[in-house]
């Protein structure tokens, strides 16, 4: 950690001085966001938290920081167990940008928090209702995504959580197969192009 903390402060230390640098608030708030994590694993709360301030503060003008500090926020609190704590930063990420943002940039940060705020619905809150609506509203323009590696492992996500939503909720064992079936399909077709073993 003590190499990662001396790479992203100079990185913030350049960043800070240069005046030139499109997308300044961007770079600066991510950097920010992984000093806050990194400090936030080795205990060192104080450090953490004015990262945490100050990564929030250019959230409000880049999308993208916004987005990412909740989702990297909610995965830390949910490896924690603190799952209230976890929903809290996932809704409010979703919340900043509502459901319906579709700026291909940052949409697929957006994707990443619907589908944590899904999974914990279906595996630790058990809300059916709530799980399959944002399930729906991001199915559409999740397909759209194929293209890349990284829109087919989202689809992936996707039919395993709608797999274990009829499996655990719904108790619908031929819709679960289906969405079972539709996830190893594209499992397979990231074999076939080497990215899986």
């Amino acid at each position: 950690f003590d190499e990662a903390l001396s790479h992203f402060n100079i990185i913030i230390n350049f960043l800070e001085k240069e005046e030139t640098i499109t997308d300044k608030d961007e770079f600066l708030g991510m950097a920010y966001l992984y000093l806050g994590l990194i400090n936030l694993k080795q205990n060192k709360l104080a450090q953490s938290k004015n990262y945490f301030k100050k990564t929030f503060q250019l959230g409000n003008s880049s999308i993208k920081v916004k987005l990412n500090y909740h989702l990297k926020r909610a995965k830390y609190y949910k490896s924690k167990d603190n799952l209230s704590q976890a929903q809290k930063m996932l809704r409010s990420g979703i919340e900043a940008v509502g459901l319906d943002y579709d700026e291909k940039k940052n949409a697929p940060i957006l994707f990443d928090l619907v589908l944590e705020l899904a999974e914990f619905y279906i595996h630790h809150r058990v809300d059916s209702k709530k799980s399959l609506y944002l399930m729906k509203k991001i199915e559409k323009r999740l397909y759209l995504n194929l293209k890349k590696i990284s829109g087919i492992r989202r689809a992936i996500r996707w039919n395993l959580l709608m797999c274990d939503y009829f499996d655990i909720l719904a108790n619908d064992s031929n819709n679960s197969t289906h969405y079972y079936k539709q996830s190893q399909i594209l499992i397979n077709q990231l074999k076939k192009i080497g990215v899986l073993g």
